[in-house]
C-alpha cells in the first residue's frame, strides 16, 4: 500500500509539473507586408496591410522555451501608381508553421519576450484588388479578381526566419514580428529571383 501511495504521489506530482510547463494562448494583428521586387517606373510599393493571427504553445517554464504555432497569414504587394488615385493591392493568404526558441524574462506580473526561429508556410489563395478613376464619372472604380494557380509558374510552399519581441502582463501581451521570407513565390519569369515576402506583425493576444 506504502509503495502504491508514493507511486500515486509521484504521478500526480509529474503530471502537474508537465501541465505547468505547457501553456497555449490565441493572437491577431495588423501585417505589412512587402516583396522584394523592383518597381516599375512612376510606380511605388508601399506596405500591403493584412491581418495575421492563430494559436500557439509554450513548452517549458525556464529562461529558454520552445514556441510552436499554428497562423493564418495574409502577405503580398501594393502598387500606387506615383501622382495619381490608381493602385493595386494583392492579397496571398498562407497558412504558416512557426517553430521557435522563446527567450523569457519574468518581473513580477510583467514578462518580456524574445522570439527567433523559422517558419514553413503553404500558399492558400489570393486575389488581386485594382483602384482607379472611372473616366466619366471621375469616382474611384474597384474590380477584385481571384487568383488562379499555375503548378510551373507558382512555388506555393515557403520558408523564412522569424524575430519578434512581447511584452506579456498577467495574461495578456502585446507582440511585434518580423518575418523574412527566403523562397521565391515564382519559380519561372522574368521576376522569379525578385519574389520572396516579409512582413512586419503586431498583435493583441491572450495566453492560458
Amino acid at each position: 500500500m506504502k509503495k502504491i501511495l508514493i507511486l500515486t504521489l509521484v504521478l500526480f506530482l509529474g503530471t502537474h509539473t508537465l501541465k505547468a510547463q505547457i501553456h497555449g494562448g490565441v493572437k491577431g494583428g495588423l501585417s505589412m507586408a512587402t516583396m522584394n521586387v523592383d518597381a516599375p517606373v512612376g510606380y511605388d510599393t508601399p506596405f500591403k496591410l493584412g491581418f495575421w493571427g492563430g494559436g500557439f504553445l509554450v513548452l517549458g517554464d525556464g529562461l529558454f522555451r520552445f514556441q510552436p504555432e499554428v497562423l493564418y497569414v495574409q502577405k503580398g504587394v501594393s502598387l500606387e501608381k506615383s501622382g495619381t488615385v490608381e493602385y493595386a493591392r494583392s492579397t496571398m493568404s498562407y497558412l504558416e508553421v512557426p517553430l521557435m526558441t522563446r527567450i523569457h524574462l519574468g518581473f513580477n506580473i510583467v514578462n518580456l519576450y524574445f522570439n527567433v526561429g523559422g517558419y514553413g508556410g503553404y500558399w492558400l489563395s489570393g486575389k488581386t484588388t485594382a483602384y482607379f478613376p472611372d473616366p466619366t464619372t471621375g469616382q474611384l472604380g474597384e474590380t477584385t479578381t481571384d487568383y488562379e494557380f499555375d503548378d510551373d509558374f507558382d512555388n506555393r510552399f515557403d520558408a523564412g526566419l522569424v524575430f519578434g519581441v512581447g511584452v506579456k502582463v498577467t495574461v495578456v501581451f502585446l507582440e511585434a514580428r518580423y518575418s523574412l521570407g527566403l523562397v521565391n513565390s515564382q519559380k519561372t519569369g522574368e521576376n522569379k529571383n525578385d519574389t520572396k515576402l516579409s512582413y512586419l506583425g503586431v498583435a493583441l493576444g491572450v495566453q492560458f
